[in-house]
C-alpha cells in the first residue's frame, strides 16, 4: 500500500519577515524515504537497537502501533519472496512484514524516536523494499529532521549562523524538488552528493540543528513555485547558469558575480598531469588519442567556465565538455570547470617560412595546422619530418619542430558545478553582517523566502 506523502496547504504569507503575497497551493511535504547503509543481500542481518525497544506501524497510520517489542536488539533478514523476518537477539523469529515500505519500525520512545541501524544512528522509522535483486534500507523521516543529517555534512558547522541558516533553507528546498529523483527505485533520495549528503543522527550537531530550527519551514519561491535550489562549495567569483551545465533555462539560477567566493578555501587551486597521465585517464574512460600532444579550450560560458575542450593526439583528436573532462579527470582533482591550461615543453610559435617564385620567404604559423596525407591528416609535431622540395629532389631541413608539451597544468577558481548559492560565498557574507534572507536572495536571481510549516 501507499500513500501520497504530500497535503494540500493553502497559505497566505502575512506583514513581518516576508513580502507582502498570497501563495496558491502548495503540496507540503511532512516525510519522505531516505534510501540508507548498502544494499543488503538476502540473508544477510539487518541489526536494529533501540534503548526504549520497538513499536511496528501502518506507515498510513503512525498513531497506533501494530506490534510492541520489548527487546533492545532484533535483527532481521530478507526472504527474497518480498517478506522481512524480524528476529530477537537470540535468534526466535518475532515475526514476518512485508517489504514493500507499507509497515514501518519506531522506537519505543513515540515522541523522539532514534533506531541504531548496524552501526549508525536514524531519526524516526525504519522499512525495507525488496527490490527483486536486494533488499533496500529505508529511513522513512520528517523533512525537518532529515535536513539534521545534511547540514553538517554539507557545510562546516562552525560557520556563523547566517550562513547555516541559508544553507539550511537552500537544503530544505533542494529536497523538495528532488523527492522524486529515485522515485522508479522506489523512495525518494538516496545518501549521496547525487541529491545530499546525509548522515543521520550520528552527524547531527548543535549550531546546524539550531539554524533548521531557526527556519523551520521556511523554502524558496520563485513565481509561486518552491524553486529548485542546487548549492557548491566556492563559485570562484563568479556562479553559473543552470543553462550551462544542465540545460534547461531557470531564470532564478543564473550567473551572478561573487566576490565573497574569493579568498576562500578551494578559491584558486592548480593540478599537473603528464601527457601520459592524461592518455591514461581517457582511456579508462574510453577516449582513446593516443599520446596527448595538445590540450585546447575552445568554448567557454559567461563566467569563463569551460563549455568545449578538444584533445589532440597521436591516434586523432576529440571533443568533449568542459564537464566530461572534468569528471574523467576526477571532480576532487580538478575542482570545477573555471580553469585554464599552460603547457609547458611546448612552443607557440610553430613557424615556418614558404619560398615564392620571387625567391622571398614568407612567415608561416603552423599552431592547429596539420599535414594532410591518404588516410587522415596529422598534427604538427616533432615527429614530422621537416622537408624542402627543390627542383629536382626533396632536402632535409635540419632539426625538428617541437610542439608536443611535457606537462598539462590546469589553474582553476572555485569548487564545484557553481550553480546557485557558493557555500564560502555565504560564510563571508554572513561575516560581513548579512541576514539569511539577503544571502539566498544574492545568490538566487528575484526569489521569495515563504514559509510552510509555521
Amino acid at each position: 500500500m501507499k500513500k501520497t506523502l504530500c497535503i494540500l496547504l493553502i497559505l497566505s504569507i502575512f506583514v513581518g519577515l516576508y513580502p507582502y503575497r498570497t501563495y496558491a497551493e502548495f503540496d507540503y511535504i511532512d516525510y519522505i524515504d531516505v534510501k540508507i547503509e548498502s544494499n543488503k543481500k538476502y540473508g544477510e542481518k539487518v541489526n536494529l537497537y533501540s534503548e526504549d525497544g520497538f513499536n511496528i506501524y501502518d506507515r498510513n497510520d503512525k498513531a497506533y502501533e501494530l506490534l510492541n517489542i520489548d527487546d533492545r536488539e532484533i535483527y532481521l533478514l530478507g526472504d527474497g519472496f518480498g517478506k522481512v523476518e524480524i528476529y530477537d537477539s537470540y535468534g526466535d523469529l518475532i515475526t514476518t512484514m512485508p517489504a514493500d515500505k507499507s509497515i514501518i519500525i519506531g522506537s519505543g520512545d513515540i515522541d523522539n524516536s532514534i533506531i541504531k541501524v548496524d552501526e549508525n544512528r536514524y531519526r524516526d522509522y525504519i522499512t525495507f523494499l525488496d527490490n527483486g535483486s536486494n533488499l533496500l534500507v529505508i529511513n522513512h523521516i520528517h523533512i525537518e529532521n532529515y535536513l539534521f543529517g545534511v547540514l553538517a555534512r554539507e557545510i562546516p558547522a562552525n560557520s556563523p549562523i547566517d550562513a547555516l541558516r541559508a544553507q539550511a533553507v537552500v537544503a530544505r528546498s533542494f529536497a523538495y524538488t528532488s523527492v522524486n529523483k529515485h522515485i522508479d527505485e522506489g523512495f525518494n533520495l538516496c545518501g549521496s552528493t547525487h541529491c545530499q549528503v546525509y548522515g543521520g543522527y550520528e552527524w547531527e550537531h548543535p549550531n546546524t540543528n539550531q539554524a533548521i530550527l531557526d527556519t523551520y519551514g521556511d523554502y524558496i519561491s520563485y513565481d509561486g513555485q518552491i524553486a529548485n535550489t542546487p548549492y557548491h562549495s566556492n563559485s570562484g567569483g563568479y556562479t553559473e547558469s543552470s543553462e550551462n551545465v544542465w540545460g534547461g533555462k531557470l531564470p532564478y539560477l543564473v550567473s551572478v558575480e561573487d566576490e565573497y567566493s574569493l579568498n576562500s578555501p578551494n578559491s584558486s587551486w592548480s593540478v599537473n598531469l603528464t601527457p601520459r597521465e592524461l592518455a591514461d585517464k581517457l582511456s579508462a574512460n574510453g577516449i582513446d588519442v593516443g599520446d596527448v600532444t595538445d590540450l585546447q579550450i575552445l568554448e567557454t560560458s559567461k563566467s569563463d567556465r569551460v563549455e568545449m575542450v578538444r584533445i589532440v593526439g597521436s591516434k586523432g583528436e576529440e571533443l568533449i565538455s568542459g564537464s566530461e573532462l572534468r569528471t574523467i579527470l576526477g571532480v576532487s582533482s580538478i575542482k570545477s570547470t573555471l580553469f585554464s591550461v599552460n603547457k609547458e615543453g611546448s612552443s607557440d610559435t610553430k613557424k615556418a617560412y614558404i619560398i615564392g617564385a620571387n625567391g622571398q620567404a614568407k612567415e608561416v604559423n603552423l599552431s592547429g595546422m596539420y599535414i594532410i596525407d591518404a588516410n587522415n591528416r596529422t598534427t604538427v609535431n616533432r615527429n614530422t619530418s621537416n622537408r624542402a622540395r627543390g627542383e629536382d629532389s626533396f632536402t632535409n631541413l635540419e632539426g625538428t619542430i617541437s610542439v608536443k608539451p611535457t606537462s598539462f597544468t590546469f589553474e582553476g577558481k572555485g569548487y564545484g558545478h557553481g550553480v546557485g548559492m557558493s557555500q564560502y560565498g555565504a560564510i563571508e557574507m554572513a561575516k560581513l553582517g548579512y541576514n539569511y534572507i539577503e544571502i539566498i536572495e544574492h545568490y538566487y536571481n528575484g526569489v521569495d523566502v515563504i514559509n510552510l510549516g509555521k
